[in-house]
This record gives C-alpha cells, structure tokens and sequence, in this order.
C-alpha cells in the first residue's frame, strides 16, 4: 500500500517521500498503534489512527495543525495534574507521573515555539 503524496516539511523544507508506509521509513509509531509523519529533520506531525490520517494531516494547513496539537496536549495535561492531585495516578506507562507531565510540558512549548514560527513564516 502506497502512502499519500507528502507536503514538503514545513520546517526544513524538505521534500518528503511520496512512497512512504512503514514505521522505519518515514512514520513515528506511538505506544496506542497511532502514526505520524517523520522528517529526518526531527519534525513529527500530529498522531492519527491511520497512515493516511496521519498523511492527511501533515498536508493541511501548518498553523491549524500545530494549534490542534498544543490543545490537545494542553487538555491531556489538565487531566493527568488532574488525577494526580486527586492521588488516581502515580505512573504513566512505569514513568512517575511527575516526570511524565514535564515531559509532555516541553513538548507543549516546543510545538508552541513551531507554531509561533509557522506563524512568522505565514504557512498558512
């Protein structure tokens, strides 16, 4: 199966494969079966339930995908702090709770940061 045609990366520039459709050769897996776009510039587009999903949403508009992204880790992190205060969780896949949510902070201001900057680019 062929994967959909790619935009370029939006924050190197380069072109990406259009034949792309497995794990090593281009699409980050996470531990829930989703995939995402993966530059070899280090950029991931957004995690989606299919290879196409995930294609899909690599194309679309840059500034709305990184807006969908850091909203979807804000509300994540409002339930994990959450049930942590309320002592429901202590571990997130063996990773202390803690740990986990500045992880997921970083990553909130990292796709914070690439969308400021989409944003000065105007991909739009």
């Amino acid at each position: 199966m062929e994967a959909p045609e790619l935009k370029p990366c939006p924050f190197c520039g380069s072109g990406m494969e259009s034949n792309v459709t497995d794990h090593a050769a281009g699409f980050a897996k996470d531990s829930l079966g989703h995939f995402a776009v993966n530059c070899e510039c280090g950029a991931v587009g957004p995690f989606r339930d299919s290879i196409e999903r995930a294609c899909a949403a690599w194309n679309i508009n840059t500034v709305t995908a990184l807006q969908e992204e850091v909203d979807s880790l804000r509300c994540l992190l409002k339930l994990l702090e959450q049930d942590r205060d309320r002592g429901k969780i202590e571990t997130i896949a063996g990773v202390p709770i803690g740990e986990a949510i500045k992880v997921l902070r970083a990553h909130q201001r990292g796709l914070s940061e690439a969308e400021e900057h989409a944003m000065a680019k105007g991909d739009t």
